[in-house]
This record gives C-alpha cells, sequence and structure tokens, in this order.
C-alpha cells in the first residue's frame, strides 16, 4: 500500500500554492503532551475548508439549500510525526488532480519544519444533488491551486 509520506513533493511547505499558520490550543494535546489525531485531521480539514472557500466562496459552504456543492467523497490521512504543543502548524492545501466532476486535494500540516500529517481527499462537484462536469470559469479557479510537483 502506498503511503502519501513517500512522495516527496508532499513534504515541503513551499509545493502547496495555499498556506497559513494555526496556534494549537491546549485541547489539541493528548495526555503524553502531543497533538493528538482528532486535532491533526481537525486542521487539515481546515486546510481543506479554506481552499474550497477560496475556489467557491462560503455561501457553497454554510447556505443548505444552495443548489451548487463540493462534496466530500473520500479523504485518507497519513500521521507522519509528533506535533507539540505550544507552538503553531502550518497548513498546506493544493490540488493534485481535476477531472470531469471531481478533484483531488493535498492537505499537509508542519510544525517546526518537519511535516507531522499527510492528507489526500476527493470532492465531487455537486449539482441539485447529483454529480456534474465543472464549469470552465471553476476549472480556471482549480488551476491556480495546482500543487508545485517539485521533490
Amino acid at each position: 500500500m502506498s503511503r502519501l509520506r513517500d512522495e516527496p513533493w508532499r513534504l515541503n511547505p513551499a509545493n502547496y500554492p495555499q498556506v497559513f499558520d494555526l496556534r494549537a490550543t491546549f485541547g489539541d494535546m493528548d495526555s503524553l503532551g502531543h497533538l493528538n489525531n482528532v486535532a491533526l485531521a481537525r486542521m487539515l480539514e481546515e486546510g481543506r475548508v479554506s481552499l474550497t472557500i477560496a475556489l467557491v466562496g462560503t455561501r457553497y459552504l454554510v447556505h443548505p439549500g444552495t443548489e451548487f456543492k463540493l462534496f466530500l467523497a473520500n479523504t485518507a490521512i497519513d500521521y507522519v510525526s509528533q506535533g507539540e504543543y505550544p507552538g503553531n502548524v502550518t497548513v498546506a492545501s493544493a490540488i493534485t488532480n481535476m477531472g470531469r466532476s471531481s478533484l483531488h486535494q493535498a492537505g499537509a500540516l508542519f510544525q517546526n519544519g518537519q511535516c507531522i500529517a499527510l492528507a489526500q481527499s476527493v470532492l465531487v462537484h455537486i449539482v441539485s444533488g447529483k454529480p456534474a462536469a465543472m464549469s470552465d470559469a471553476l476549472r480556471l479557479r482549480i488551476e491556480q491551486y495546482q500543487a508545485r510537483l517539485s521533490a
């Protein structure tokens, strides 16, 4: 089984077009003083949602009556190393692949220059409850967030 950490480009935050910092909170810590896996998954989710907002805006995420959605169909997480509290976590996101009605998004968390978690998610473009081809305008916005696939 292939692991996300086996793809060297994923381990460098410079390869992700969207990067921001989050402060780890006391509640993110486990009994051993490390950032727990649920907290890391939440941080990766924040990166995924932030990238979705950049692509389509907030109204598609927070208004359930909206016909258009980017629906999370699948996500996988590799926990690479331990994160520590206190400290900031750098959240990085990029698009790795785009199909007719879906896209693959890479997420990564870094602390003190070290990768602590990686994720790969599949988002499906939904219109009126069914997968639908993405518009040319959306595809152009998505292309701006493609991963820089260097090592």
